[in-house]
């Protein structure tokens, strides 16, 4: 879970396994029919993000972990397609929901050093401007991918490859810059931003949003590649 400071304009994670997560949970997909699609879309982009922090991990031997990630993925896309035209798809939102279990009760990270860099570049977003969590990581994950194509380029073109159809080549960074802008695409058809503009903020303040990030977090930030400041900073134009 994240609480939210209001007068301080912080929004920080809270972990504490075994405590703030149910043993047991009995769900309904019809109580999610009158869900706003931005919500829904939102909750979608969320679902999707808690998989890629697992997912973009340096561990390696993790093909299940890979597969379990990708398939999920998979799914997820395809439902979210489903229920935004036909919201009270029963199949659909019972399927969104199952990939919700999934992308966060563990299972895909298991054996990772996973990520979260983009889960706290996106976390000071949403304190400082009161921006939905799911409609700041469709603005920043695929900035922190762009950046990524730069420094730690193979897991984001097996991505693109595995998940969004991108075709093979041996130019890895066109490869994953292609499967950036299928993601993009994916999340502008469902109603979601992609730059800090769409999100309604005309002028971010980057350097005080990496200067909270990384007082709330530390001097580095992230595991898949260590984020220094400075390299906050650039995630955060790039979303410009």
């Amino acid at each position: 879970p994240v609480i939210t400071n209001v007068d301080g304009l912080q929004k920080l994670s809270l972990r504490a396994p075994g405590v703030l997560r149910p043993v047991f949970a009995v769900m309904n997909p019809e109580l999610t029919y009158t869900l706003p699609p931005f919500q829904t879309a939102c909750g979608i982009a969320d679902m999707m993000a808690h998989i890629m922090e697992r997912y973009f991990t340096n561990t390696k031997d993790v093909e299940i972990g890979d597969r379990l990630c990708e398939g999920t993925l998979l799914a997820i896309i395809k439902e979210a397609t489903t229920v935004m035209k036909e919201p009270e798809n029963y199949g659909a939102r019972a399927n969104l929901m199952w990939c919700g279990t999934i992308a966060h009760n563990g299972t895909c990270g298991v054996g990772c050093e996973e990520d979260w860099a983009s889960h706290f570049l996106e976390h000071e977003i949403s304190a400082i401007y009161n921006v939905t969590h799911g409609a700041g990581l469709s603005v920043i994950f695929p900035a922190w991918m762009t950046w990524m194509t730069e420094h730690n380029v193979d897991k984001i073109a097996q991505y693109a490859i595995r998940v969004w159809g991108v075709a093979e080549s041996d130019d890895k960074k066109a490869v994953a810059l292609e499967g950036i802008s299928r993601l993009k695409s994916f999340f502008t058809s469902i109603g979601l931003p992609v730059t800090f503009k769409e999100l309604g903020i005309e002028n971010p303040d980057i350097d005080r949003l990496a200067d909270s990030l990384h007082r709330n977090k530390g001097e580095l930030v992230g595991n898949y590649v260590k984020l220094a400041k400075q390299d906050s900073k650039e995630i955060y134009r790039l979303a410009l």
